[in-house]
């Protein structure tokens, strides 16, 4: 699979665009199993990105984002 990752600094953090040419929209597991080689990544996202999204993406696909601020104090 071919995906095109764009990475921007914003003044208060970054943000990541992640476009594939899939119209599948992404789900969060509820549930993976210990030996799955998949679907934690938007787990993983929404426990460390500020925010995130999916939108149309280019070529009839999706392009998933999300946003963390740069240099904030860890919880």
């Amino acid at each position: 699979r071919r995906c095109t990752v764009l990475l921007r600094r914003q003044a208060d953090g970054v943000r990541v665009e992640v476009a594939d040419g899939s119209p599948r929209q992404p789900v969060p597991s509820v549930w993976v199993s210990d030996d799955a080689e998949g679907g934690r990544g938007l787990v993983l996202l929404e426990a460390v990105a500020d925010t995130w999204g999916v939108g149309p993406g280019p070529g009839g696909g999706k392009t998933v984002w999300f946003e963390c601020g740069a240099g904030r104090a860890p919880a």
